[in-house]
């Protein structure tokens, strides 16, 4: 039934990207370290650790590309997603495991965000499939970040 929507299985992956990047990280991480550590200066370390953890994603590409584990290396963003929000549950007022969970939500960030496009671009698909499989892509996406930012509009009231 997902086939003939359009949507395969590794939609899923950039689903909990558009979650973890758009919403989760912005809205959540920094809110969470304030409230738990109450210091500003933790919640920018926490985000400036997010970023420069993305500066590993080249390295897991070309990874990737040597080996031909493009497969691998998305299943290993969304692991890096499942420790980081384990790091952060068991986090309590614990500043280094909040730590420990930027960096892996920022590795796992970044290698979706390089990996999910390849699956369209190297699917093997002709011009007239790949097409409305990009607009589906992004469409889904944008579905995430809408329910999301829907979500958090309504706990807050």
């Amino acid at each position: 039934m997902l086939k003939k929507l359009g949507l395969e299985g590794w939609f899923s992956a950039h689903f909990a990207y558009g979650i973890v990047q758009i919403v989760f990280v912005p809205m959540m991480v920094p809110s969470f370290i304030l409230a738990r550590t109450g210091s500003p200066t933790d919640a920018g370390l926490a985000m400036g650790l997010f970023g420069l953890a993305g500066l590993a994603a080249p390295v897991i590409g070309m990874l990737a590309d040597k080996y031909k584990a493009h497969r691998l290396a998305q299943l290993f963003g969304m692991i890096a997603y499942l420790l980081a929000g384990t790091s952060f549950l068991l986090a309590g007022d614990n500043f280094t495991l909040m730590a420990i969970g930027s960096i892996f939500f920022g590795t796992g960030s970044a290698i979706l965000l390089m990996l999910n496009p390849v699956f369209i671009t190297f699917a093997g698909y002709d011009a007239k499939t790949e097409a409305p499989n990009w607009v589906v892509w992004r469409r889904f996406l944008s579905l995430a970040r809408y329910f999301l930012v829907l979500h958090s509009l309504m706990s807050r009231t």
